[in-house]
């Protein structure tokens, strides 16, 4: 078996989903279904040797155990703790957000009611807190059941996220006594937002922090609906695609001034980690990480590495974290955009390829192939997500394709530049340069 994980990868990543979108019962069947195959492929030979059949079906098996162990979470949160008050003591895990008219920070409990239960809990205000990475907080909180709606319901279980409180009196915050990694890297994300927002002041900056760490609370309604209506709002909320822009930018210095390849995938790797913990471990950064991660490795090692498998591998391990991350509408946006571009890339002729290979300038060609590169990268992308759209969003953008054309180059580089403005702030003169360059593009 040539690719093992994208079998298990993509075998786990279906069957959840189907699950979760079915419901329960249909983990019985598909249980069923999968012991019976698996038991049935033993009589043949040819199947038994290359072991796919097999695999795939221990693979559901594993997939719908995974699922009844997440699925018993949420349940007994929300018997044991929802549409009730509770003294709480928990940990602050996120930055505090502003949403229209309220205030939204998440907390990570150690203690409910006195036993120790951990528990992610959305805890909402009318007013700013003004909470610290990883404050301790305690007080009295009135717990309910977060998502109403199935969409909702969804993205919030994506996100570990099932509850839901608000303060019933006051709270007493007090700074914690060790600081975990965590700490430093939300630091980072407020360090982040408040020196671009400050250095590109009014919309330009919001926009700027937006691309860079995927922070939209000063990102003004238009705004946002705007890009939403384009068909590209994941230029707004990070993604797998920031986080290449960030590595083929760090590698491509590297290969300009003749540095060792081996040094800039070390400094890659770094960036890697430290950029999907900026912006929140979202899955979709996530997954990117991940198979940017093997792919450095295999640089490391000087050895290729296989897209395919190296995509069935961050599914592997994105469904152990969390089960619920198949929800995800931006995972499953990231995945099928990816799988259409390493499927279709390479299997599908482009039609003007062969008059781009007759341009005789060097830098010419290398442009046509790039244009045109990102052309079909587009056309690929939007045509594998087209169900999920269809689906999870119930609407298509017309001008979905050659918005992300005309968009991707000046989006990058305005993230780069918001990138730049951040690390040279205490820099005076290359401060004024990055940050009067941020505010200049308009995506």
């Amino acid at each position: 078996m040539a690719r093992p994980f994208t079998v298990i990868g993509f075998t786990i990543f279906f069957t959840l989903t189907l699950i979760f979108e079915l419901g329960q019962k249909a983990a019985v069947v598909i249980f069923s279904a999968a012991a019976a195959a698996f038991v049935f492929s033993l009589f043949f030979e040819s199947v038994r040797r290359d072991f796919v059949i097999p695999t795939a079906c221990i693979a559901a098996a594993v997939a719908v155990l995974l699922s009844f162990a997440a699925s018993s979470v949420p349940v007994e949160a929300s018997e044991r703790f929802c549409e009730s008050a509770h003294t709480v003591k928990a940990s602050v895990v996120s930055l505090e957000e502003r949403r229209g008219e309220r205030y939204y920070t998440q907390i990570k409990t150690s203690e409910i009611d006195g036993e120790e239960y951990k528990l992610n809990i959305r805890l909402s205000s009318k007013t700013r807190l003004g909470f610290k990475p990883y404050d301790t907080v305690e007080g009295e909180l009135q717990l309910y059941d977060l998502g109403k709606t199935r969409s909702a319901r969804n993205y919030y279980l994506s996100e570990n996220v099932f509850t839901g409180g608000y303060a019933r009196g006051d709270i007493t915050v007090s700074r914690p006594e060790s600081r975990p990694p965590g700490y430093y890297f939300l630091s980072l994300r407020a360090y982040i937002k408040d020196t671009v927002s400050r250095l590109v002041p009014g919309e330009r900056g919001a926009l700027a922090t937006a691309l860079l760490i995927g922070d939209k609370s000063e990102l003004s309604k238009s705004v946002s609906a705007a890009f939403s209506s384009a068909g590209i709002s994941h230029l707004i909320a990070v993604s797998g695609l920031h986080l290449s822009v960030w590595c083929l930018f760090i590698l491509k210095i590297f290969d300009i001034f003749r540095l060792k390849s081996r040094i800039g995938a070390v400094i890659s790797a770094v960036v890697v980690v430290i950029f999907m913990a900026v912006s929140g471990f979202t899955y979709s950064v996530m997954r990117a990480g991940l198979m940017m991660l093997v792919m450095l490795l295999g640089t490391l090692i000087s050895r290729q590495s296989d897209s395919l498998n190296s995509l069935g591998a961050a599914l592997v391990i994105l469904c152990f974290i969390n089960p619920y991350c198949v929800m995800s509408l931006g995972l499953r946006l990231s995945f099928l955009s990816t799988l259409g571009i390493i499927v279709g890339y390479g299997n599908i002729d482009f039609p003007l390829n062969p008059y781009i290979e007759r341009v005789k300038n060097k830098y010419a060609r290398r442009s046509c192939e790039f244009i045109f590169g990102s052309v079909r990268s587009t056309v690929l992308a939007c045509a594998f997500t087209l169900p999920v759209m269809i689906l999870d969003l119930g609407k298509v953008s017309l001008i979905s394709i050659p918005a992300n054309i005309i968009a991707d180059l000046p989006a990058s580089a305005c993230m780069i530049l918001a990138g730049l403005t951040a690390l040279t702030a205490k820099l005076s003169f290359l401060r004024v340069i990055t940050a009067s360059s941020t505010s200049a593009i308009r995506a």
